[in-house]
């Protein structure tokens, strides 16, 4: 099962996130945006990620 965070974001396979280091993700997301180059991608730009990485679009 996939988890999300609900503070970062971050699309995880784990229930605390390695990045905020808390308990706050859910498994209740949808739509997956995988950023690769944050400087150069103009859509991680406007959604405001700055890390490549897998991202939750929509959080429940």
């Amino acid at each position: 099962m996939k988890y999300a965070c609900k503070e970062c974001r971050r699309v995880l396979s784990q229930k605390e996130c390695y990045h905020c280091k808390k308990d706050s993700t859910t498994n209740d997301w949808g739509g997956l945006l995988i950023v690769i180059d944050p400087d150069n991608s103009r859509i991680a730009q406007e959604t405001g990620f700055t890390t490549p990485g897998k991202y939750a679009l929509k959080i429940r």
